[in-house]
Formats: C-alpha cells, structure tokens, sequence
C-alpha cells in the first residue's frame, strides 16, 4: 500500500474544502434568487387582490395584505401561504 505524504493529503483536503466552498457559494445564490422570485410573485399576487378588493379592508387584512410584507423568510413563507390559501376561498 503507497503512504500519500503529507503535502499529499493537505492538497487533497484543500482541493475538497475549495469544492465545499462553491457548492455552498452556488446553494446560497440559487437560495436568493428563488426568494426575490416567490417575493416577486408575492408582490404581483398582493398588488392584484388589493386592486381587486380595494374597497373591502376586512378582505384585505384576511389576506393578510393590511401590513407589509414580511421580512424573514419564515414569516413571509407564512403569509404567502395564508394569502394563497385565503385566496382559494
């Protein structure tokens, strides 16, 4: 069996660490741009049911479009889902 120096093993681990760092760099950018997408179509969705029941803020505030739109991904991914599901109504 061959013993792999030291240098050997360090580039190894190295070259992985570099690989893990894009993979990571690559997750994080298609995380982004899926977000500003659903924050796109929240918008677009937000936009018509407010032109639609503009004079209705009961319906408004069910759909939860009597605030702004949520900035934590957990709370916007809430309020997206509330808005859908409410809109199916």
């Amino acid at each position: 069996m061959a013993h792999k120096s030291k240098s050997s093993i360090s580039e190894q681990l190295n070259a992985a660490q570099i690989t893990a760092a894009g993979s990571q760099f690559q997750s994080t950018s298609n995380l982004k741009a899926a977000e500003a997408t659903a924050r796109d179509a929240y918008q677009a969705l937000a936009k018509v049911a407010c032109a639609v029941f503009i004079n209705d803020s009961a319906r408004l505030a069910q759909l939860g479009l009597n605030s702004a739109m949520p900035r934590t991904i957990a709370a916007f991914i809430s309020a997206a889902y509330a808005m859908l599901l409410t809109s199916r109504k």
